[in-house]
Order: C-alpha cells, then sequence, then structure tokens
C-alpha cells in the first residue's frame, strides 16, 4: 500500500484552483502531503504498532481515531470523514455538569442518533429558551444549542431549516464569538453548507463552497505543519509525532483530509466523467491523509477506500 500511495507523489490535485496566489500553497500543500508519505515508509512499524494499541488498549490518542475521521450518516453523504461540527472542530461545548441544560441536550442526542428527528427538534427548541435565560455566557449556550439544532435538520433532510440554522450560527460565531473564516468550526459549518447547495441543486455554488474551505484549510495547514518540522536543509520531524502530540497535531490535518474527502465525493456525484479524474486524485491525497494518521491498514483507511469505491459503483 505504501508503494502504491508514494507512486502518486506531486498530484495535479488542485490543477483546477485559480493560478494565482493560490498556486504557492497548492504547491507546498502537495509537498507536504508526499513528506507525510516518505515518513510513513521510515515509520510504518509504528504505525501498524499504534493502531493495534488504540484498538486493543484503548491508548491515550485512540480518541483521535474516533473523533478526527467520523462516518457520516446524514441527509446526503456516506462519507467517512465528515463530523458533525460540534463534536469535533466545533463550537466549545459549555460546561453542562449539574445544569438544567444537560439532560435537555443529551435526550436530543440520543433522539437524534435514533432518527426521532421530531423529538429531538422539539426539545432542542424548549432548550434554547433556557439558554437565552442563563445567568452565565447566554450567547455561548444559544450558538451551541443552535448548532445542535442545525445539524438535527441537516440528519433529518431538512434543507431550508438547516440552511437557516447553520447561517445563524455563522452569523454568531463572527459576531459574538470572534471567529473567522478559516477557524475550524466555521470551515466545519462551510462544508455542510456547500452539501445544501449540492442538494438544492446550485452545483455551482456548491462547487465554490468546497473550494474555498480547502483553500482556506490549505493557508491553515503551512503554518501548522511548519510548527512541527524544523528546517535543516530539508524538513525533518520528531519520531512519533502523533502520539507525542495527539489532537494537537492531527486535528487541523484531518479537516483538511474532510475538505479534500467531501469535494471528491462532490465531484464524483455531479462533475459528470470529464472530472472524475481530478475526484480520483483528491481522493489520493486523503487515502496519504488517512495513512499518515491512522496508517495503511486501519479501519479509516478500509472506510476511505470502501466508501469511494461504493459510490463509484452507485454511481455507475
Amino acid at each position: 500500500m505504501i508503494r502504491a500511495l508514494r507512486r502518486t507523489r506531486f498530484p495535479t490535485v488542485l490543477k483546477n484552483f485559480n493560478a494565482n496566489s493560490n498556486a504557492r500553497y497548492c504547491w507546498k500543500a502537495r509537498l507536504m502531503i508526499s513528506e507525510w508519505c516518505d515518513y510513513q515508509s521510515t515509520s510504518g512499524e509504528y504505525h501498524k504498532r499504534y493502531s493495534r494499541e488504540s484498538d486493543s488498549k484503548g491508548s491515550k490518542n485512540s480518541h483521535n481515531r474516533n473523533n478526527n475521521f467520523y462516518t457520516f450518516t446524514g441527509a446526503s453523504m456516506g462519507v467517512s470523514i465528515f463530523a458533525a461540527v460540534m463534536d469535533m472542530f466545533g463550537i466549545k461545548k459549555i460546561q453542562l455538569d449539574d445544569d438544567p441544560l444537560k439532560d435537555k441536550i443529551k435526550q436530543a442526542r440520543v433522539s437524534r442518533k435514533l432518527k426521532q428527528y421530531e423529538n429531538a427538534i422539539g426539545i432542542l427548541h424548549e432548550s434554547l429558551i433556557e439558554a437565552s435565560n442563563r445567568k452565565d455566557d447566554p450567547d455561548s449556550a444559544v450558538t451551541y444549542v443552535l448548532d445542535e439544532l442545525a445539524n438535527t435538520y441537516y440528519e433529518k433532510g431538512d434543507i431550508e431549516e438547516a440552511d437557516k440554522n447553520f447561517r445563524e450560527v455563522l452569523k454568531r460565531l463572527v459576531q459574538l464569538h470572534g471567529k473567522k473564516d478559516s477557524d475550524p468550526e466555521f470551515i466545519g459549518i462551510s462544508l455542510k453548507l456547500a452539501d445544501l447547495f449540492a442538494q438544492k441543486g446550485e452545483f455551482d455554488n456548491a462547487d465554490i463552497g468546497f473550494r474555498h474551505c480547502i483553500t482556506k484549510q490549505m493557508h491553515v495547514m503551512e503554518d501548522h505543519l511548519q510548527k512541527f518540522h524544523v528546517n535543516k536543509g530539508a524538513w525533518t520531524q520528531e519520531i512519533n509525532i502523533i502520539e507525542a502530540h495527539g489532537r494537537v497535531y492531527t486535528d487541523p490535518i484531518a479537516l483538511f483530509g474532510m475538505c479534500l474527502e467531501l469535494y471528491a465525493h462532490f465531484l464524483l456525484q455531479h462533475g459528470g466523467e470529464k472530472r472524475l479524474k481530478e475526484a480520483e486524485e483528491y481522493m489520493d491525497e486523503v487515502l496519504k491523509i488517512s495513512s499518515h494518521i491512522y496508517g495503511t491498514s486501519s479501519y479509516h483507511m478500509i472506510n476511505v477506500l470502501n466508501n469511494f469505491g461504493a459510490a463509484s459503483i452507485l454511481k455507475n
């Protein structure tokens, strides 16, 4: 598998992006991914061991695998690394211990997982009233509940309500919480809005949305990876970097992988034959990222391959 991945060095994965200021970041992103692949070839035994230990012992970094690459079962995508924004990169969870909102939000989550969406929505609307009346940071509480509500509508397939609530969350993130469009919670919601455009048949807007997320996260990736590499004539990085830094290191990389995978699935579904090759090139990069974080024989690697293969078969 490693040899197969290494043969895909420096693909033209972002060839259709604007060739101006983005070109430098596109090339560096491809270079970074290829370097991860090289690192994999010299530390594959570590990744095999890490994957086994995480699976069998629940190691201290096992939460990385559970929180970075989710299996999403929402309205339209069966994509392996699409997560609810509040669960992975979203709004910081409010402290709910000994809080009257605690049970209601738990009940809403359980109802959503059981696909009892109307029940979950009713509970969350009640929770919004309680959140707005909180004495301790009501703005964060309301934003958190709105994010829950938006995700519930999204999984239900209620496009209009999901769109409305996600946009309200984005507005609050900017106006009340000081977030920027390059912050992970903003990117996570933007990916879902892009998917909603696709569901509504607005494919040009969906394409713009996905590309925006990829471009923003590439800029983040450049700054992020420089923190973990030392320039000694060539980039080097410490051994067992994932074990040493956990989610601090893997979260931005996983989010970049999420952007690429979702866009690849979008191109597969709506880009036609002329963009199939482009979708495959994106998936090559997703495989490298999955291998880097989880190892080549991990569940997530299999899941990525299975989902794209199944989507390709269904498309044909």
